[in-house]
């Protein structure tokens, strides 16, 4: 059985490439991260993720990092009257 609250809250894939969105309870509330990915098959015929990206996944490490981002920036947050602002540098409370 899988846990619902180890899964990431969104996914985006380009080719072989994955951003995972992750919600994360933290003192000021829950906070959004992310982690990249890129899958590929072993010589045993698995499939297995890396964090290594080779030069020719870059573009689509990009896009779906944009994409990422662009999911994070249309959910709903509150930090203390803060608004979602790409100016703010630290971690905003997600609200979900």
């Amino acid at each position: 059985m899988t846990n619902k609250s180890n899964l990431p809250i969104h996914r985006v894939e380009i080719g072989n490439v994955k951003a995972a969105i992750w919600a994360n309870e933290g003192t000021n509330g829950t906070f959004l991260t992310v982690t990249l990915s890129r899958s590929y098959k072993s010589d045993d015929g698995s499939f297995k993720d890396t964090g290594t990206l080779h030069q020719r996944d870059l573009i689509a490490a990009a896009v779906a990092l944009e994409k990422a981002h662009a999911f994070i920036q249309s959910q709903p947050r509150r930090n203390n009257g803060v608004t979602n602002s790409e100016d703010t540098e630290t971690e905003q409370p997600y609200e979900g």
